[in-house]
């Protein structure tokens, strides 16, 4: 065999041969779809062609179906079958085995039925549910990362006071498991249209795809999935906001260029008209509280904030149009026309409420901490003004007397998952220069039971049907609600 007037050895052949059988055996190993949402747009303004459906969704990394995917649409007089395109959400991490997928295709309009099938005669068509993307027109939403074995109601109120009064439209909160008491509390902004609450719970395959796989797909998915919700929730609220946030709920934002975000924003897309979105640097910050609800202090809270000179990556919000898919950093896709631009530090920062101490008042009257660092050359006084703290709290007060001083005064007392969860965290991950050694996330820690403590977990019912011998797809029925554990959280 000769190659460029080469000669090639018996070695050689067999190397390439083997190439050859790999490649194309590949393809035919078992692929799983577990599809986390499929959502329908109607307008282009979303930054879609007029019709499309995205489909995100979770599989092995090494994606390679037998057959292309195709859409299949009707609305009662017509029906589309059309190829979908399939890309990665965002760059998938390295250590991990499983990653995130965005599949698009155009569809009929005014769908009432959708199905996935490939260009195999005989491949089934999977109907899998749908929903339509939110079109109320929305200022500023707010897209945070899951929770888990959640505790911390000193660290959920400030995010839901600071941005419910500084303007943002939709905190949209994605729960696994949190102590019941708290989602009581966190239901009263739900029923007043503050904030929206999804379940957030690990896929499922069906047991005998699992026995096969030989290991959980959950653990090989980077930090509970989190980017998954992230991209969830930007697609959902891509349709009707002019800007979203995309953050974890201790990473704080106050409007300097305005009085709202919305003003903010708007003004940094005057500045920068090509700009996908704004990335903000992130300071970490220590932080006092109190134990209990009955001495809880939202200006307080604020006034022991003592800002490092710790600088972490930045978090962002973007103008949806010009964006696709998120990460929790920074973009997944981006239109290539537009860029991020970082938000000057002489501008604005993010206050990233850290480190906590939370103390006994009735014991502690000092309220102050002895750990020594080095601050930041902004303080808090510099990012927000005193009258404003002093405005957070009499509104926060006045919302808990018109319609939440019941469940606050439940909040509990007692911390016992926290202080685990920072351990196992910096066990594998922050004490390892942030090199794990596998794909990180709270399935790699040890959780136990507590007998008698309430926890709210989040629950779906999964159903798994077979396009072909090669391809299945897995998909909740509804959006699963919320079951009450008296043993503690669970995963």
């Amino acid at each position: 065999m000769y190659l460029n007037k080469q000669k090639i050895g018996p070695p050689i052949i067999y190397i390439l041969l083997f190439l050859f059988v790999f490649t194309c055996n590949k393809q035919w190993t078992d692929q799983e779809i577990a599809v986390i949402s499929a959502t329908h747009f109607s307008h282009s303004k979303s930054g879609y062609p007029e019709n499309t459906m995205a489909i995100l969704f979770n599989s092995q990394k090494r994606l390679w179906p037998p057959r292309p995917f195709i859409c299949v649409s009707n609305n009662g007089t017509h029906v589309f079958a059309e190829l979908a395109k399939i890309r990665y959400a965002f760059e998938p991490i390295y250590i991990c085995r499983w990653a995130t997928y965005i599949m698009t295709c155009p569809v009929v309009g005014i769908p009432n039925g959708f199905a996935l099938s490939d260009t195999r005669f005989s491949s089934a068509t999977i109907q899998v549910p749908y929903r339509q993307a939110v079109e109320q027109r929305l200022g500023v939403v707010a897209c945070f990362s899951p929770l888990f074995y959640n505790e911390r109601w000193q660290l959920i109120i400030p995010t839901l006071e600071i941005y419910r009064q500084l303007g943002v439209d939709v905190q949209v909160f994605y729960i696994q498991s949190m102590l019941t008491d708290i989602m009581d509390y966190m239901k009263v902004y739900e029923r007043l249209n503050i904030i929206k609450i999804n379940t957030w719970n690990m896929i499922r395959l069906d047991p005998a795809k699992e026995r096969k796989l030989g290991y959980d797909p959950n653990a090989e998915l980077e930090w509970r999935n989190q980017a998954t919700a992230h991209t969830d929730c930007f697609i959902h609220y891509k349709q009707a906001a002019e800007f979203i946030i995309i953050s974890d709920i201790d990473d704080i934002l106050f409007p300097k260029l305005g009085d709202t975000y919305l003003e903010e924003f708007r003004r940094l897309s005057v500045t920068f008209p090509q700009g996908a979105g704004f990335s903000y640097s992130r300071y970490n910050t220590e932080l006092i509280a109190s134990k209990s609800a009955q001495d809880y202090s939202l200006a307080s809270l604020l006034n022991s904030a003592r800002i490092a000179n710790e600088w972490e990556d930045g978090k962002y919000v973007v103008r949806p149009e010009f964006i696709e898919t998120v990460w929790l950093h920074w973009p997944g896709i981006m239109d290539s026309n537009h860029k991020m631009y970082a938000v000057d530090e002489e501008i604005n920062i993010m206050v990233h409420m850290r480190n906590w101490s939370i103390i006994d008042y009735s014991y502690n009257t000092n309220h102050k901490t002895s750990k020594t660092f080095e601050l930041f050359k902004y303080q808090i006084s510099d990012v927000i003004q005193p009258q404003m703290t002093h405005d957070l709290e009499r509104n926060f007060r006045r919302f808990l007397r018109l319609y939440a001083q019941k469940e606050f005064d439940r909040l509990p007392n007692e911390v016992r998952y926290y202080p685990l969860i920072e351990e196992c965290y910096n066990r594998i991950f922050y004490g390892r220069s942030k090199r794990p050694e596998s794909c990180p996330g709270p399935l790699r820690c040890d959780l136990p039971k507590v007998e008698g403590l309430r926890c709210s977990i989040a629950r779906k019912v999964y159903e798994h049907d077979s396009m072909n011998t090669k391809v299945k797809i897995h998909f909740a029925r509804d959006g699963g609600d919320f079951v009450v554990s008296y043993n503690g959280c669970t995963m």
